[in-house]
């Protein structure tokens, strides 16, 4: 990796953390939301303007990928973590099939406001994952995409009746919101450097953007679209 310029390596663990840590790799939290389906279901309904849609996404078209790989690098250029998808075949051949369902919110001009992922978890068909979500600078700046995100999960919820009874838990992101809700951690996901000149840099601060991360002032996101 460090003949290929890598200067990060990354990989999750779980029991196995301890291994790692002797070999110089260091944990960083991060923490995900967790609502039922009954509770997102039973919210107040938020439904897109009068000039917006929901459509599915077509990963398997190149003008769509286009949009969408522009879209993401500047909605993940805010966060400290997330995968770079500058391949089109990544997303064809990646993301396409680790996502069960893929939809877009757009407005009236047929622009991508936003887009999010949904599939069962991999272990525990209790819970649902959102796998990908991101949405356009406009709407980040307003309210960091929180609108977007309610009105598309219910709207896949919705969708998915027949597979997702009320007690199914919904896992999301909290870094995505800055969510100050009750959270669960997951310590993880371990980093190394490989770069000599980044050895002095604190891992913590340099993921979560400041000293006393938490919730709702982290900055480490990993989509777990892109799981390995």
């Amino acid at each position: 990796m460090k003949a290929h310029k890598i200067q990060i390596s990354t990989l999750h663990t779980g029991s196995a953390a301890p291994v790692y840590q002797k070999l110089g790799w260091r944990s960083v939290a991060r923490w995900y939301m967790m609502q039922t389906a009954k509770e997102i279901l039973d919210s107040p309904t938020l439904l897109p303007e009068a000039s917006q849609t929901i459509r599915d996404a077509d990963l398997q078209s190149d003008e769509e990928i286009q949009r969408l790989m522009k879209l993401h690098a500047a909605y993940a250029s805010r966060f400290n973590g997330p995968f770079v998808r500058d391949d089109p075949e990544y997303w064809r051949r990646w993301v396409r099939v680790e996502t069960d369902h893929f939809v877009i919110l757009q407005d009236a001009h047929g622009d991508i406001i936003a887009w999010m992922g949904l599939r069962s978890h991999k272990k525990d068909k209790s819970k649902i994952v959102v796998q990908d979500f991101g949405v356009r600078e406009s709407e980040f700046e307003s309210d960091r995409g929180h609108r977007s995100f309610q009105i598309l999960i219910k709207h896949l919820l919705e969708r998915m009746r027949n597979e997702v009874g009320d007690h199914h838990q919904i896992l999301a992101s909290a870094a995505q919101f800055q969510n100050t809700t009750e959270n669960n951690i997951d310590e993880g996901t371990m980093y190394l450097i490989l770069d000599d000149q980044l050895q002095s840099r604190d891992l913590l601060r340099m993921f979560h953007g400041t000293d006393s991360p938490s919730p709702n002032t982290s900055h480490h996101l990993f989509l777990p679209v892109d799981d390995f």
